[in-house]
Order: structure tokens, then C-alpha cells, then sequence
């Protein structure tokens, strides 16, 4: 792009709204010079102003080379407060007395931040950052579960924290794990959410995962971000047999006996009351906000030879 900056640009935020930049421009093409210094140094902007890539603008703003203007950009932002991180840290804009949001924030911001509060269990050969994560699987086989959870439906934010739903999401792929008779090793998450959704609400969401997979030695090693009406949410947990067979429902047989871990129909019973309006008896509605499911009870059952069904 021809011409330079003359104005410091210190966050994505001010760089969009600055270019007047829409979905129709583009951001990357051939030829772009893509960095890892961090998104607000303008400290290369000279070398740089020909690939603006490496700025960290979200994928669906697109910068046009050819077109853009270069223009003296000033920036008087009086109702905001810039906070730039470095290294693994997320770069947010925050107005006094309020919360970033998804759309301010940007994709990258985001997943910075997401993964800075996600560290990788001894399971983990690669985590986050590369085309697909790499798993430790010694036995040979892997077991593997998915559940989807929607806003609206599985949970609402005016029930439920961030926290509460990230600890349930993990739960219950973590709890199939074990039903198997296996060892929880590794969790890929899928986050679909609104522009105004508070970041947050995200960044708790990302606690809850990190403090449910801690309880099994698992962690998060993956995932994708995307924009959506509603939060939709996905996961897929993975485990390790360590060489004994997998516990399937299909040994069952009349006249056995049938031993229950933890309580039946209590989350329900939750649903039921926050429905009503109420919040209480308490133990129902934290059912509800966050299952507790007996880990140990699965490989307990499958020594034993029992047979296990996550209920």
C-alpha cells in the first residue's frame, strides 16, 4: 500500500474503525509479510505497512491493498481505556464500568486469551497452535465421546455463569470417558457465539474447562471459534484404556444387580425450579449448573467387570 502511517496505531480496534475496513476488503494475500511480534508493536510499521496481516484483524475484515487509502488517522477515544499485553496475553479494549465484547476483542484476541488460561496435561504431545493437536494414546486404541450443548436449550446465561457451563460441557464428555472404563486424556472445544457476548463470559467458560479436565488429569489441546446468533458449544473428549477392554452396555443381563454412583434426577429437578422462578433448594439447581459426575466410579466398576452407563 503506497504511502505510510503517520499516526500511532495502537489497537485493531482503532486500525478498522480508523480505514473505515468492511467485509469486502481484504486482509491477506500474496505476497503479505506475516510476523509473531505482537499485534499493537508499531515499532516495524515502516518495514510492514505493505502487509497488515500480522495486525491481528479478524478474518471476516479484509484489508484491500490496492485501494486503501493511506490516510493521517488520530484517534481521540476519551470513553475507552487501551490495555495492550504482551507475549501469550490478549490485547483488549475496555470501557470503564463495562466488559470487552467477542466482536471489539477480534478472533485472535480471543483465542490468545482462551489459551493463556488453558494449560497442557502429560497427555498433550502438541497442543493448541499447529493444524491439529497430537495426543498421547499408549494403549493403541482411543476412546472418544461428543456432546453439543445450546444456548436456550442445554443452558441459560441468566442461570448459569460461564464457569458453571464450562465445568458441565467438560463433564459431560469427561463422565462417557469413563463409563468406558477409560482414562480421560485430552478435550477439542468448539465455541460459536454472539458479537456482543462479554469476553468474560468466555474466559470463565475456559476456567471451568481447565478446573473440570483437572479433576482427571486431562486438558484442552484444541478447538474453533466462530460467530453464531446464540452460544452453541461443542466437545469432543478423548481417552486412554491403558490395555484393559473397553465397558460396554452390552453385558448386561437379567438378574443383575444395579449399583448407582451419585444422585438420579436431582439436575431436572434444578431445571424444574429455575424454571418456576426460584433458586433454590440450592443443591437441585447447582445439579443442574454443575453435574458432579463419580469419576472414579468407572474404572471402580470395570474392575470389578461391572458394566457402565453414564446416566
Amino acid at each position: 500500500m503506497p504511502g505510510t502511517f503517520c499516526t500511532r496505531l495502537t489497537t485493531t480496534a482503532q486500525l478498522v474503525d480508523g480505514l473505515g475496513l468492511g467485509e469486502d476488503d481484504d486482509v491477506v494475500r500474496a505476497g503479505d509479510r506475516v510476523h509473531l511480534r505482537h499485534a499493537a508493536d508499531i515499532g516495524d510499521r515502516g518495514g510492514d505497512v505493505a502487509g497488515l496481516a500480522h495486525l491481528g484483524l479478524d478474518q471476516d475484515v479484509r484489508l484491500d491493498h490496492r485501494d486503501a487509502p493511506c490516510r493521517r488517522l488520530r484517534f481521540q477515544r476519551s470513553d475507552a481505556t487501551v490495555c495492550a499485553l504482551s507475549g501469550d496475553r490478549m490485547q483488549a479494549l475496555r470501557r470503564p464500568g463495562g466488559s470487552v465484547s467477542v466482536g471489539e476483542l477480534g478472533e485472535f484476541g480471543l483465542i490468545a486469551g482462551i489459551l493463556a488460561r488453558l494449560p497442557q496435561g502429560a497427555s498433550s504431545l502438541l497442543g493448541p497452535g499447529d493444524d491439529a493437536a497430537v495426543v498421547r494414546a499408549t494403549d493403541g486404541r482411543v476412546v472418544v465421546s461428543t456432546d453439543l450443548m445450546l444456548e436456550g436449550r442445554h443452558f441459560r446465561r441468566d442461570w448459569s455463569s460461564g464457569r458453571d457451563v464450562g465445568h458441565k460441557l467438560a463433564a459431560a464428555n469427561l463422565a462417557d470417558i469413563v463409563a468406558m472404563g477409560a482414562t480421560p486424556t485430552a478435550l477439542v472445544v468448539g465455541l460459536a457465539c454472539p458479537a456482543d457476548t462479554a469476553v468474560d463470559w468466555v474466559n470463565d467458560f475456559a476456567d471451568g474447562l481447565r478446573e473440570e479436565c483437572a479433576l482427571v488429569g486431562a486438558s484442552v489441546v484444541g478447538g474453533d471459534v466462530s460467530r453464531a446468533d446464540v452460544i452453541m458449544l461443542s466437545a469432543t473428549a478423548l481417552g486412554d484404556l491403558a490395555g484393559v477392554p473397553p465397558v460396554t452396555r452390552a453385558g448386561a443381563r437379567a438378574g443383575d444387580a444395579v449399583a448407582v454412583a451419585g444422585r438420579l434426577g436431582h439436575a431436572a429437578a434444578g431445571i424444574t425450579v429455575l424454571t418456576r422462578g426460584f433458586r433454590s433448594p440450592r443443591m437441585l439447581v447447582e445439579a443442574h449448573r454443575r453435574p458432579q459426575p463419580p469419576y472414579a466410579a468407572g474404572p471402580q466398576a470395570a474392575a470389578v467387570g461391572g458394566d457402565d452407563r453414564d446416566v
